[in-house]
């Protein structure tokens, strides 16, 4: 029972560190210059002063096909 909650504890920090390294911020706000700074595409609560945002995409690169399909 001990080992698994050591390993538990393991695959949370870990999942966490991971977590952090993907997000999207970096202490600005992010609509300013994404794709989907508009209140019909995004309907997240954080709009407009989002800092994190998984659905965060750049409006200066190109778009994928999978987007493009959108």
């Amino acid at each position: 029972m001990e080992i698994a909650l050591i390993a538990f504890f393991v695959f949370l920090v870990a999942w966490t560190c991971y977590a952090v390294t993907i997000s999207q911020g970096k202490e600005e706000f992010l609509c300013q210059d994404c794709r989907f700074n508009d209140p019909e595409q995004c309907l997240k609560v954080e709009r407009p002063r989002a800092i994190l945002c998984t659905s965060y995409r750049n409006d200066k690169e190109p778009v994928s096909e999978s987007e493009y399909k959108r």
